[in-house]
């Protein structure tokens, strides 16, 4: 404590009265009552103006040497003694961990995990490992390029039939690509999907048509047989909505009329006289009436389990998904797995274990 004040102001002073001391750290002047002043002299304090002074006082600021670049700079006392290398930058750490750290990490990591005794670890406790780390494990699979010949390793999630994307391009007449999976896939729009009554629905707006006209006994059907069509010279497949008892065809789209609709739409009911396009203001009046009498809630009414509702696990990470997977990098550790052949495993990553070292 380095006090500012005499003797006599000191005696003078009533016990609530404010007294000038002088920080030990940053020499920046405070005020202390006189009764605090005793207690902080029976117990060794008061000797800073603040909390962050005696860290700093404990803990100053020193030059150190970069382990790599040579370069000094600032660093705290105890941070910078406890290990001999210390970094200036995160680019310097990263060169030292890329070049000397992690060299030496895989090599003992190999040699451990292929020996006999980190084999039989790994079985008896029942641990999870990342074999691809080890390098045990190379899910990669060999192949050859058509065109020129030349053999390449690729993963199995990663389909390739070139080598290169020289040889990619060579191939003007797509004689050794893969044909386009193209066609009608269930649920891959961005509309609110799901099953009612044995009907599978895109949108909430086709679950509200099917509603109301169930409600009316008015018949139809889920024609899901493509119609094929022309568009900008080439012949492309329709997949119509609906289909009625006189043969026409329902198309329900969310726009408000006619001139908001595509090009290739248009296409379609020129090609199909007999089809019908139900815009924004022919759904209106079967909005008004499922919501009237169902609510606005309607969705729920989807079969078996409700939209965008995580009631299923996930085999991968076993948190809550909606089908399978919770997220595409866990389907995608989902595919790799069983294109490996390795069991499941619940856990928060995704590790590989060997089935036949049990």
């Amino acid at each position: 404590m380095i006090p500012l004040y005499t003797e006599e102001e000191f005696n003078k002073a009533k016990s609530r009265d404010l007294l000038p001391l002088k920080c030990k750290n940053c020499g920046k002047t405070f005020y202390k009552k006189k009764h605090y002043i005793l207690i902080d002299v029976k117990d060794g304090g008061g000797n800073f103006c603040s909390k962050k002074c005696p860290f700093e006082y404990k803990n100053p600021m020193i030059e150190t040497t970069c382990f790599v670049c040579g370069k000094i700079f600032p660093k705290r006392k105890l941070s910078s003694e406890k290990s001999d290398k210390n970094f200036c930058c995160r680019t310097c750490a990263n060169k030292y961990s890329s070049n000397v750290n992690k060299e030496q990490k895989t090599t003992n990591q190999k040699k451990w995990a292929s020996s006999e005794e980190g084999q039989k670890t790994l079985s008896e406790n029942s641990k999870t490992v990342n074999l691809r780390k080890y390098g045990i494990l190379n899910l990669k699979k060999n192949g050859k390029c058509p065109l020129c010949g030349s053999e390449f390793t690729y993963y199995p999630s990663r389909h390739k039939t070139y080598c290169c994307r020289e040889c990619y391009f060579k191939d003007n007449e797509h004689k050794f690509r893969r044909s386009a999976r193209g066609g009608y896939r269930r649920g891959s729009g961005y509309g609110k999907s799901g099953w009612y009554h044995g009907f599978h629905c895109d949108s909430s707006w086709e679950l509200a048509w099917i509603i109301y006209n169930e409600d009316h006994n008015i018949r139809f059907s889920k024609d899901v047989e493509p119609l094929s069509y022309i568009f900008d010279g080439k012949e492309h497949k329709y997949y119509p909505d609906f289909k009625m008892e006189d043969g026409t065809i329902i198309e329900i789209k969310g726009r408000k009329c006619e001139m908001d609709c595509d090009e290739k739409t248009k296409a379609k009911m020129i090609a199909f006289p007999n089809i019908k396009v139900l815009y924004k203001e022919d759904l209106c009046p079967v909005i008004s009436y499922v919501i009237g009498k169902y609510g606005t809630d309607f969705i729920k009414m989807y079969d078996g389990k409700p939209y965008n509702k995580r009631l299923n696990k996930c085999e991968i990470c076993g948190k809550p998904a909606i089908s399978r997977y919770c997220s595409r990098i866990c389907s995608g550790k989902g595919l790799s797995r069983s294109q490996s052949g390795f069991e499941p495993r619940w856990g928060c990553h995704f590790q590989l274990r060997l089935v036949n070292n049990k």
